[in-house]
């Protein structure tokens, strides 16, 4: 049975890397009785996966994590009273968030059909809110963007550095929730509800990019670019904002939210 997982991660959470992020999950997952599956072999472990990896020091509030389960049955707590019972998502959800702390949250469980490839393999897009800038600043950076037919930008590889076009990988950057919204409106299918109620900044700098293996643009790819822009003689110090991850999308023509299940 493969399952997807929409997890929030906030707070000094933001400064787990990766790896320690996926041992906490798998001992979050053992301590709650999650059935999840282990691989075969001498090292067996718990099958699962990451849509993307956050870098340190940025919040989210729509991470995707998909794991393989054996059951919904509560398993591998001797002489608990839950033991071998069946419990539903939304049980599911409660009990893995009682055994969490208050900075990494669950917040969906969708069961996926066993021909779904994986999150990472689907991701083509993510959205942004970045705060700590002043409006004005944020109105700026919008207007440089919009004005802009290029906006080219070096990317340090690992190998090498890359020259992209911003303007081709940036679908929508709006200032504040609304503008966002509306922006955002003609190409991607969002769960509006949920960012409303977990992600909604008035003042916030949204940004609606491609992610994924092909292009993978970051939000702090737009402040540098506009920094170096109005002042190439001065450091850019990108952890002088926020940044928080809102959702990730699948999709070419149509980014649809990773929380509407695609038996692709």
């Amino acid at each position: 049975m493969k399952i997807r997982i929409r997890f929030v991660k906030k707070g000094s959470m933001q400064y787990i890397g990766h790896l320690d992020l996926m041992r906490y999950f798998q001992k979050l997952f053992r301590r709650s009785g999650f059935d999840v599956s282990y691989s075969k072999g001498f090292n067996p472990h718990q099958l699962m996966s990451f849509a993307s990896p956050l870098g340190l020091g940025i919040t989210t509030v729509a991470d995707y994590l998909d794991v393989s389960l054996e059951s919904f049955k509560v398993t591998g707590l001797t002489g608990n009273e839950l033991s071998g019972e069946v419990l539903s998502v939304e049980e599911w959800i409660k009990r893995i968030n009682s055994h969490s702390n208050d900075m990494v949250l669950v917040t969906g469980i969708y069961i996926l059909e066993d021909t779904a490839k994986t999150s990472m393999s689907l991701l083509t897009a993510a959205s942004y809110v970045i705060t700590g800038i002043d409006e004005k600043t944020c109105r700026d950076i919008v207007d440089y963007y919009n004005n802009n037919e290029q906006i080219m930008f070096e990317k340090q590889t690992k190998k090498s550095v890359k020259e992209i076009n911003l303007k081709e990988g940036i679908l929508a950057l709006s200032y504040g929730f609304n503008a966002y919204d509306e922006a955002a409106e003609d190409f991607s299918v969002r769960d509006r509800a949920y960012e409303r109620d977990n992600a909604e900044f008035d003042d916030g700098l949204y940004i609606f990019c491609l992610s994924g293996s092909e292009t993978n643009i970051k939000p702090d790819m737009i402040l540098e670019s506009y920094h170096n822009h109005i002042s190439p003689d001065t450091a850019f110090d990108k952890y002088a904002f926020d940044i928080m991850r809102t959702d990730m999308f699948y999709g070419t023509k149509k980014y649809i939210s990773m929380s509407v299940v695609s038996g692709e």
